[in-house]
């Protein structure tokens, strides 16, 4: 569904959204990695098992990043509904790696109690879920994107019937 009035293009809280997403959420990412993997107390606090740990936060903070870089480079240059839904999907992927898959492949490979490290984490697994909801909720109710990114069935007539011609 698109508005007839309205803004349209990338701006206001969707640029806001994109740059969130394409660069402060990747420059906290590596900002916290780096402070975590070169922390000493840390490496020693897991021994034998840390260069696994290591791998396997650089693998997941790598993943995060890339599923951020595309969605913002789909959301810029491909301007159609899908491109909402896959930037939905991704903040939600995204979501699940960090509140998931990353805590429990830590306490795995590093071999602590995943409830231990779970309840370590509480408050840090807030903000990607608040993150994904805020978003989630913008992209399928503002009027900018619906304008900027059309609905399959938006087209007008005359445009749909260029196709059969």
């Amino acid at each position: 569904m698109s508005y007839t009035d309205g803004p349209r293009g990338v701006g206001g809280w969707l640029a806001f959204f994109l740059v969130t997403l394409g660069l402060f959420g990747p420059a906290l990412e590596i900002l916290n990695t780096v402070v975590q993997l070169t922390n000493p107390d840390i490496a020693r606090a897991y021994g034998t098992r840390w260069p696994s740990v290591r791998i396997a936060a650089l693998v997941l903070s790598g993943t995060s990043i890339l599923i951020s870089w595309f969605v913002v480079g789909r959301f810029l240059l491909v301007r159609n509904w899908r491109t909402v839904r896959m930037g939905i999907a991704g903040l939600w992927l995204q979501c699940l790696i960090n509140v998931l898959v990353a805590p429990l492949a830590i306490a795995i490979l590093g071999g602590i109690s995943v409830q231990t490290l779970f309840a370590a984490m509480a408050p840090s697994l807030i903000r990607p879920i608040a993150y994904g909801t805020i978003w989630t909720a913008y992209l399928l109710r503002s009027k900018r994107v619906a304008n900027t990114y059309l609905y399959p069935d938006s087209r007008d007539e005359a445009e749909l019937a260029r196709v059969f011609d």
